[in-house]
C-alpha cells in the first residue's frame, strides 16, 4: 500500500530571517522559487508604489498542477501573501506532491485539504511560528489522493483588491495573469 503523501511548506515567515522549508522536493522548491521571485519583480515594476498594498492583501491563490508544470511531480496546495522578519516579500507556499487532490474547488475532500493548508498556514503567519512547528502541523495534512490534473488549475475566494475566481493554464501564470492574481 502506498504511503500517503504529506504536506510540505516553503517561503518566508514574519518570525525568521530567511527562506524557511522543509517537505518538498529540491526540484519544486527550485522551480517554485524562480517563477515566483521573477513574477514578483515584474509585479512590482508594474504597480510600482500600489505593490505593497496589493502584495499585503493578495488573496490566498490554491492550485493543482500536472506533473512538470512546477517540478516533476504533480503538486497541489495554496500559497499567500508573507514577508520575513527584515521586511523582504515572498509568500509562503504549502503544498504537497505527487497528488492531484481534486481538480474541482467544490469536491469536499479538495476543499478540506486546502481549509487545512491554509489554517496552519495563518496560524504560522499570525503567531510566528517557527520553522518545526510548521512542520509538524503540516505532517498531519495528507492528500485526499485524487488523480493528477491535467492542466494547472488556480482558484481564489478574492481578497479586496480581486474578485473570487478560477482559471486554467497551461504553465505556471505569466506576468501578466500574476498581477491580476495581486489586483484585479
Amino acid at each position: 500500500m502506498d504511503t500517503p503523501s504529506v504536506a510540505g511548506f516553503f517561503g518566508k515567515l514574519p518570525a525568521r530571517g530567511d527562506f524557511v522549508g522543509g517537505g518538498l522536493s529540491a526540484t519544486l522548491v527550485a522551480a517554485w522559487h524562480g517563477w515566483m521571485q521573477q513574477r514578483l519583480a515584474e509585479s512590482r515594476d508594474e504597480l510600482q508604489e500600489g505593490w505593497t498594498e496589493a502584495w499585503l492583501v493578495a488573496p490566498v491563490w490554491r492550485f493543482a498542477l500536472p506533473p512538470g508544470q512546477c517540478g516533476t511531480q504533480s503538486v497541489t496546495g495554496l500559497f499567500l501573501p508573507s514577508v520575513d522578519k527584515v521586511g523582504r516579500y515572498f509568500p509562503l507556499l504549502a503544498a504537497i506532491e505527487g497528488a492531484g487532490a481534486g481538480r474541482d474547488p467544490s469536491v469536499p475532500d479538495a476543499t478540506h485539504f486546502h481549509d487545512r493548508l491554509e489554517e496552519t498556514c495563518r496560524l504560522a503567519l499570525d503567531q510566528d511560528w517557527p520553522p518545526d512547528r510548521v512542520s509538524t502541523s503540516l505532517a498531519d495534512i495528507v492528500s485526499p489522493g485524487d488523480a493528477p490534473a491535467r492542466t494547472g488549475l488556480w482558484w481564489s475566494e478574492g481578497s479586496p483588491l480581486v474578485p473570487a475566481g478560477a482559471f486554467e493554464a497551461a504553465s505556471l501564470p505569466d506576468g501578466a495573469r500574476f498581477r491580476q492574481m495581486l489586483r484585479a
